[in-house]
């Protein structure tokens, strides 16, 4: 048995129904149990293992639905899993982009007690996700004009950096989101600095192309302190010396902003991450909003507030007004993709999933 951590949010009622959901990504796998009671979905447990710990995931889904049924006497059905990587157009297979494991949902059905079983991508299910979260969960970055009916697109950097777009259909009446690795695409390079960051990185990996990802991620903070180290512009401190001792850990490197090379590599990340928000703004004309999810974000709100950010995403000779009016929200709630898990699989059940 692997270990994990486990949090009780409340019990089961005597009516609901109980799905089993998982939030699957590089860095950690989280599954919940969620109860459908009177068309609210209400998370119950949920279970953190480390996703490197993990070679069988059938396993894995098997011990998780033992566990729930000896301890809680969970009996879910059904599950939806929401996988960080390509699924396959049957949504019954993905492949974690950062692991050499998939997710396989007829095996999962042939080996458990689960009998209907959804995969669909992790930005999806935070697409799904996002009006599920609490009002106090979706903060304000940056004011605007929310148009009904209109693009939304969604954003996160974490172990990756996810992207997802919403868009409105009249004869439904709702969103319906649209799965995106946009996060792979070629990163837009504006200034000598990062053109020089580039080349590091080319560099570095033997690639001849630099992605989004390179600077949008945990990596990717890693990657332009290293590449600041790498131009030796910034003295060394008792700082960077436990940076270097733990890796390039990029939580510390958002922790030690106090510090000349931290600050100027997320002073880099920002520019960047707001440059990316812009450009998946301008594709899909995103006037129902901008939604930045993901682990980096959630941490570091503040950041995300300052005016420099907000300067460079409505940097744009021509389409400035446009970007002024599009508002720009965190959503800070961890459970988000497990909500939109549960709502994407109460639709597979319904026969309205898409």
């Amino acid at each position: 048995m692997l270990a994990f951590t486990e949090k009780v949010y409340g019990k089961k009622s005597s009516s609901g129904s109980t799905y089993l959901v998982g939030d699957i990504g590089g860095t950690n796998s989280t599954f919940a149990f969620v109860e459908e009671k009177e068309n609210t979905l209400i998370l119950l447990v949920t279970l953190h293992y480390k996703s490197k710990e993990i070679s069988d995931f059938t396993s894995i889904v098997k011990e998780v639905v033992s566990g729930g049924e000896k301890k809680y006497n969970f009996h879910p059905t059904a599950a939806c899993f929401a996988g960080a990587g390509v699924v396959s157009e049957k949504n019954d297979h993905c492949t974690i982009t950062k692991l050499a494991w998939n997710i396989d949902a007829r095996k999962i059905e042939r080996k458990t007690s689960l009998r209907s079983v959804l995969i669909i991508n992790d930005f999806i299910a935070v697409a799904y996700g996002i009006e599920k979260v609490s009002a106090q969960n979706r903060v304000v970055l940056k004011s605007g004009k929310l148009v009904p009916c209109k693009p939304k697109v969604i954003l996160g950097a974490g172990t990756g950096l996810g992207k997802a777009i919403l868009i409105w259909n009249n004869k439904s009446n709702r969103y319906f989101p649209v799965a995106s690795e946009g996060g792979h695409s070629d990163a837009a390079l504006q200034v000598q600095e990062e053109f020089e960051f580039a080349e590091f990185i080319k560099k570095k990996y033997a690639r001849v192309r630099v992605v989004w990802e390179d600077m949008l991620s945990g990596k990717g903070i890693s990657n332009i302190y290293q590449f600041l180290e790498s131009v030796g512009k910034y003295s060394s401190s008792k700082y960077s010396l436990q940076i270097k001792k733990s890796n390039y850990d990029p939580a510390l490197i958002s922790t030690f902003q106090q510090d000349s090379q931290c600050k100027a590599t997320l002073d880099i990340f920002l520019r960047v991450y707001a440059r990316c928000a812009q450009n998946l703004a301008l594709d899909t004309v995103a006037l129902g909003g901008i939604y930045l999810a993901g682990g980096i974000t959630a941490k570091n709100v503040s950041l995300f507030k300052r005016k420099a950010f907000i300067d460079e995403f409505i940097l744009n000779h021509r389409m400035k007004k446009v970007l002024e009016q599009i508002p720009i929200f965190a959503i800070t709630d961890y459970n988000v993709s497990l909500y939109g898990a549960a709502h994407a699989l109460k639709l597979y059940l319904q026969g309205e999933f898409p």
